[in-house]
């Protein structure tokens, strides 16, 4: 939204919604007419297909900064995924037609829109390609580093992603994924401490070499 010019931003913000949520509520439902772009001011929320129990599967979790209707945005279509305050969270909704609006009349923001549906695109890809060729064990450690951050040096997840989301981001039975982590933690891998969980930096250094091939089991844990 920074190629919005003065003018353009002021639209937007004429018609835009602020509104809370709490932790759980609802925010879009599948199946709901299209009603335009949401931006995450603060909190989480989560993008999930599916009931809430064995069937269900998360696809995003977003934070500050976040935002999602883009596609709706676009066709018009109704939402497939419910969006769920996975915290208390903050959201602001531009309006559809005002965004329209703006898209076709300055080109730099229609670029910029573009690039993030084509990035949505390619993590839907990747998403695809590690659930079709890559087992639970490589799945789960890729998921560990993309939601770890590095904290003076050390890649660390701060506040710890339960097992029973971790195996609906990656398409596994939670006992599976249980199984997983201890055999993780028993070769050294990771380091459980409260909430958090550290990474070693060998899982880092895989992690990082098969950001440019998605389609590679991450190469530190290959069995021997």
């Amino acid at each position: 939204l920074a190629a919005l010019t003065d003018d353009q931003a002021a639209r937007l913000c004429a018609g835009a919604r602020r509104r809370w949520y709490v932790r759980n509520e609802r925010i879009v439902r599948a199946g709901d007419p299209a009603a335009g772009l949401h931006v995450i001011t603060s909190g989480l929320a989560q993008v999930e297909m599916g009931e809430r129990g064995e069937r269900q599967v998360i696809l995003a979790i977003l934070g500050p900064g976040g935002h999602f209707g883009e596609v709706e945005l676009i066709d018009g279509n109704a939402p497939q995924a419910n969006v769920i305050a996975r915290q208390a969270c903050e959201m602001v909704s531009l309006d559809r037609a005002t965004m329209l609006a703006c898209l076709d009349e300055n080109p730099r923001l229609a670029a910029a829109f573009t690039r993030s549906l084509a990035r949505r695109a390619r993590e839907a890809d990747e998403r695809i390609a590690s659930l079709a060729l890559l087992d639970v064990q490589d799945r789960v450690a890729r998921l560990l580093v993309e939601k770890s951050q590095l904290v003076e040096g050390r890649r660390v997840i701060a506040d710890r992603i339960s097992k029973q989301d971790i195996a609906r981001m990656t398409g596994a039975s939670r006992e599976r994924v249980s199984r997983v982590m201890t055999e993780l933690r028993q070769r050294g891998l990771i380091e459980v401490t409260g909430r958090s969980i550290l990474l070693r930096e060998s899982i880092g250094r895989a992690a990082n070499r098969s950001a440019a091939a998605p389609e590679l089991p991450l190469p530190a844990l290959q069995r021997s």
